[in-house]
């Protein structure tokens, strides 16, 4: 069947069409993915066990985060064995506030990730929330997983900081099919996370 060319002013497009066979090039999928959002109030724990051996990096968008109590967020990973609660998390991080001060700190051989320490529990009334990134590279089976970050903090004094913060388990070498959140104490008063994919190359 021979084609014939449609000039492009004798098409609507505000029209629809209905298309039988492939139609390439027209919305391709994209390399970054979403893979789910969580979101609501007084939780005390959020977890995301839909990792996929499908993306090389992992990406948590955290937004809308204040908790019940001046305390840190911490994490643990999941593999298919459940949460790694295992004393082998190595993590750092630092502060710096606009005031002009900075803090750094690290922990070894915790059972968990230390992420953010004092985050506001908006007990001032402030209503100014923190945000933050954490990203997480899919790691071959056999080698350390970790992490790394970098956001906003409003902090329980009223300080308003960037944060960078990092971290390896030393003893997981099973794939990372997941990531488990929650407050030292108290619980997330309000908090919002999307979980992205960057797909392999």
């Amino acid at each position: 069947m021979a084609l014939s060319k449609i000039q492009a002013e004798s098409m609507n497009l505000a029209d629809t069409y209905a298309f039988t066979g492939t139609v390439s090039g027209a919305g391709e999928p994209s390399d970054f993915v979403h893979i789910s959002t969580s979101s609501g109030t007084s939780l005390n724990e959020l977890e995301f066990t839909n990792f996929s051996t499908d993306y090389g990096m992992h990406i948590l968008f955290f937004k809308d985060l204040y908790l019940s109590t001046d305390t840190d967020i911490r994490a643990r990973f999941r593999t298919s064995a459940g949460r790694i609660s295992s004393s082998s998390y190595n993590s750092s991080g630092q502060m710096m506030s606009s005031t002009g001060s900075a803090t750094s700190g690290n922990v070894t051989g915790t059972n968990s990730f230390q992420i953010i320490n004092a985050i506001d529990n908006n007990g001032s009334g402030e209503d100014i929330r923190s945000s933050f990134s954490i990203y997480i590279p899919q790691t071959s089976s056999g080698n350390n997983p970790s992490y790394y970050g970098h956001g906003y903090q409003q902090a329980h004094n009223g300080n308003r900081n960037t944060i960078n913060f990092a971290g390896i388990h030393a003893g997981i070498t099973d794939t990372v099919t997941g990531i488990y959140l929650y407050p030292s104490s108290g619980n997330f008063a309000q908090i919002s996370v999307s979980l992205y994919g960057v797909k392999n190359a």
